[in-house]
Formats: structure tokens, sequence, C-alpha cells
């Protein structure tokens, strides 16, 4: 009788398995090489923001926000600060509301925006 054969070397903790979703998006991937991908990604991103500000990711980012024209309520340290429908963001990344006392633009950090149904 043959020995049992040896057991597979550990995984490297250099490059680890991708997740089922990233395998089956980047077949050949691994954690690091995402993990890689991702922060170049994110360098030239930050880059060309420090230089050009907001502006150009304004589209994409309305291509992907899923509150445009939809009712929103936005809420200061639990307290309702204003409701409306959610337009999109201005070239310098500030929220634009149609608001019922009229159109606002919202910069600021500290609010929690929910769909207007929704309470926190």
């Amino acid at each position: 009788m043959d020995p049992p054969p040896p057991p597979p070397p550990p995984p490297s903790p250099l490059a680890p398995a991708a997740p089922a979703a990233l395998a089956r998006a980047w077949p050949d991937a691994n954690l690091t090489d995402a993990l890689a991908a991702l922060l170049n990604a994110l360098d030239t991103a930050l880059q060309r923001f420090e230089a050009e500000g907001f502006r150009p990711f304004r589209q994409r980012w309305m291509d992907s926000n899923a509150y445009t024209g939809r009712e929103i309520v936005l809420f200061d340290q639990g307290q309702e600060v204003t409701r409306g429908i959610a337009v999109g963001v201005d070239e310098s990344g500030q929220l634009l509301v149609d608001a019922p006392e009229g159109p606002r633009a919202v910069a600021t950090g500290e609010l929690s925006l929910r769909l207007a149904k929704e309470r926190p």
C-alpha cells in the first residue's frame, strides 16, 4: 500500500485566492493583483481630483446615483433638516435638492440622506 499523498502547500500570503465575484470578473486574479489595480486606479483618480476638482467625476456620479428624481429627507443628528426631490450634484459635488422652499445646494458631510418614506 502506498503512503497517502502529502497535503497541498498552504496558499501564498502574497497571492491569496480571489473571492468568487472577483474570480468571475477577472478569472486569473488574486487579491494582491486586485488590490494593486484598485490602488493604482485610486492614485490616478486622486491626482486628477487634486488637479481638476469634482467636475470630471460628476457625470459618472450622476449616472450611478440611486436618489436622482426621488424624494429624500436630510437629517442632521436625527433631526430633519430639509426634504425634497434629489436633483443630483453640481460641478463642485454639492447635493442639489428641489426643496419646498426652493432649490438648495447642500455641502456638508454631517448629514444623513434617506428616502422620504424612511426614518432613522
